[in-house]
């Protein structure tokens, strides 16, 4: 399975022309938008980027929102049939999830929800095996400055029970690069903070590990090709 991931977006849709020369449009099997796609946009500003996506490939699109996404943002994501939060599906037998919501920033932005709160909409959730959030897992990814960590304690809880294979998110920009975790250990393996150039990172899993990709931002140009094939992910970072 060949994933075109991105986070951060920020309303900057003249990234996917740039990437038309260094990217195949037509092998994508997957598009997860994972929130942020528009600065404080309304339904017109979401539905011409999803539009857009949707013409350069034929690829299933998933939406999350995330905190500066109004809700119209949302209502145009559940309109144009991409809306993944709080909703699973399944592509060649996988099993994806999307959650957009965040913990209290001190911002004040959108769709910012009480810790318990996003807890009670998460209990249920059942194992899945991609998993699309806005907000980092609390301590993986989340540090917008060493030891402060901006990231989403029921959103670490989830994972740690669903133990997806591949987790994607964004909102903490300068948290960029990816996580290999254990989870039956509940350790990480190894972590990597991305540059501000193109990267290639082939992975082997073992079991009970999964990878874990803050994408941000594609507001700076960055994007992520991810491959899964059996315990093998391929991350290819391209910056435009």
């Amino acid at each position: 399975m060949q994933i075109l991931a991105f986070s951060d977006l920020h309303g900057r849709h003249e990234i996917f022309d740039k990437l038309t020369p260094r990217l195949n449009w037509s092998t994508l099997d997957v598009i997860a938008a994972c929130g942020d796609l528009t600065q404080f946009g309304d339904f017109a500003d979401a539905t011409a980027i999803v539009n857009k996506l949707q013409t350069l490939s034929q690829a299933e699109v998933f939406t999350i929102h995330g905190n500066c996404d109004p809700s119209e943002v949302l209502l145009a994501m559940q309109a144009s049939g991409t809306a993944l939060h709080q909703r699973t599906t399944h592509v060649q037998n996988q099993r994806f999830f999307g959650y957009g919501n965040v913990p209290p920033t001190p911002f004040g932005t959108r769709n910012e929800l009480l810790e318990s709160d996003i807890l009670r909409d998460l209990e249920n959730v059942e194992p899945f095996d991609i998993g699309l959030f806005h907000a980092p897992a609390y301590q993986i990814n989340d540090e917008p400055r060493p030891g402060l960590h901006g990231g989403c304690h029921a959103i670490r809880d989830l994972i740690q029970r669903a133990k997806p294979k591949l987790m994607l998110h964004g909102h903490i920009h300068e948290g960029c690069g990816y996580t290999i975790y254990d989870y039956a250990k509940q350790k990480v393996i190894e972590a990597h903070k991305f540059s501000d150039q193109n990267e290639i990172h082939p992975l082997q899993l073992l079991p009970h590990w999964g990878v874990i990709i803050n994408l941000a931002a594609a507001k700076n140009g960055a994007v992520q090709v991810i491959e899964l094939e059996g315990d093998r992910v391929s991350i290819e970072r391209i910056v435009v």
